[in-house]
């Protein structure tokens, strides 16, 4: 049994934490009792770990989101029992001093993990935003510092475990291994639902594209597909389950259910195409989701009447990702708790990949208002398509990148997620993407 000590300022954030670490994650039986000393100690039998309470303690509770506070400088430990050999150091200094019965590290370990997990380096900047009201994630503090690929919350788990190890902490930790979830938002549920969509494929050809082939190729699979010699080009959905079912895996598909808007889905869902497509999901054994619209994200009734759609249909909801990737914290989540959803995967990069949060496993997110955890859990999204693409034209750079990715999770036994729209295959500007989306696949 571990004996957990930490100074009761803050204690809500860091039982947060040592909650995740230790009664999910790791899985390892422990107390936390209350002290007056700055730092958190953690005993068994003679032994001790001792850490500096650094970032938690720094917090002001009249000025608890100051930019004071996001690191300037970052230094890095070289120590063998990291599980990289550069460990970014945030708060603190890069050292760990050992004896016969005290290990001490001279930065904060869950402080650091509480600034990645909450996204407080990026509350503490409410007018960091883009276009569409999202956190701009160019001035993202993970990619400024080129580590959003890194999934530091993982890393300081590993060396926590490794100090307990040093010790002969011999407890099993929870077993845990890569998990894969290949996601689809479906924004647009058939390319060519009637003749406006094609003239307006066409147009895009000559007016954005301005290619006469993408053109040609637009008039010719629109030819194909109304004397059925083709599915719709945005028809995929059997495609994707076929290439899951080649690796014993299962889709999720994210459907919109809102009214026709701006920036919102082309589909109805009381169409008939559309309870075929789901009906045939459920069939396979596959998974349906709610794809919140651009509207919904900040409009709780808005939220509740496109999700409650779907519930009408008799289909079991339980996850969700945001259009757009359009959230804010608590809000987001507390249309999720009124809903009675309980996955989201929208914490992800819209134009990069990654860890956004700093983890590539699932966890429960922190609101900020009440300074509580919620029962919300996120499963961190690292790559989309769309992000993957504008990175690189070259699909087998892609490749390659989407393999480092992997590589990175299954070294912290984590949570792949994945989104790849169902519209963004073998089309116009995507040509042999399928490819891609076929190697990554069939790397996992």
């Amino acid at each position: 049994m571990l004996e957990i000590f930490i100074n009761e300022k803050y204690k809500s954030e860091k039982f947060y934490v040592i909650d995740y670490l230790f009664s999910e994650f790791l899985d390892y039986k422990h107390n936390i009792n209350i002290h007056k000393e700055k730092n958190y100690k953690i005993k068994f039998r003679d032994k001790e770990i001792n850490m500096p309470d650094i970032f938690l303690d720094s917090l002001d509770s009249d000025n608890y989101f100051d930019k004071n506070n996001i690191p300037e400088k970052i230094s890095f430990l070289h120590h063998p029992l990291t599980f990289e050999d550069d460990l970014p150091v945030f708060f603190g200094n890069p050292e760990i001093y050992f004896s016969e019965k005290m290990i001490r590290t001279s930065f904060d370990i869950i402080g650091t993990i509480f600034f990645f997990l909450s996204l407080y380096h990026e509350e503490v900047h409410p007018e960091y935003t883009d276009e569409h009201g999202r956190f701009d994630e160019n001035k993202s503090f993970l990619i400024k510092n080129k580590l959003n690929l890194r999934p530091v919350v993982n890393e300081y788990i590993e060396l926590l475990e490794a100090m307990l190890k040093e010790f002969k902490y011999d407890e099993p930790r929870a077993k845990r291994h890569l998990r894969v979830f290949l996601t689809h938002d479906v924004d647009f549920l058939l390319k060519y639902n009637n003749v406006f969509k094609f003239l307006y494929s066409a147009s895009g050809d000559i007016l954005k594209r301005r290619s006469f082939k993408k053109l040609q190729k637009t008039c010719t699979e629109y030819k194909n597909y109304l004397l059925k010699r083709v599915k719709d080009p945005y028809d995929t959905y059997d495609y994707l389950m076929d290439v899951a079912e080649t690796k014993g895996l299962k889709c999720r598909f994210y459907f919109m259910s809102c009214k026709r808007a701006f920036m919102d889905c082309k589909y109805s869902v009381q169409s008939l195409r559309l309870m075929r497509i789901t009906n045939n999901i459920l069939r396979r054994g596959h998974h349906i989701g709610v794809h919140p619209s651009y509207n919904a994200a900040f409009n709780e009734k808005k939220f509740l009447e496109e999700v409650a759609a779907f519930k009408d249909l008799h289909v079991d909801l339980k996850e969700m990702r945001m259009h757009y990737l359009r959230f804010k914290n608590p809000v987001t989540w507390d249309y999720m708790n009124k809903s009675r959803l309980l996955y989201d995967s929208s914490v992800a990069y819209s134009n990069n990949i990654g860890f956004r949060a700093g983890i590539c496993s699932t966890y429960n997110v922190f609101r900020f208002d009440t300074r509580t955890p919620m029962f919300i859990r996120e499963r961190p999204l690292s790559i989309m398509d769309k992000a993957l693409k504008n990175l690189t034209d070259n699909r087998e750079e892609a490749i390659e990148i989407s393999k480092t990715v992997i590589d990175t999770i299954k070294k912290y036994n984590g949570d792949f997620v994945i989104l790849w729209h169902n519209s963004n295959l073998n089309i116009n500007g995507w040509e042999n993407w399928h490819e891609v989306y076929e190697q990554i696949v069939d790397y996992l």
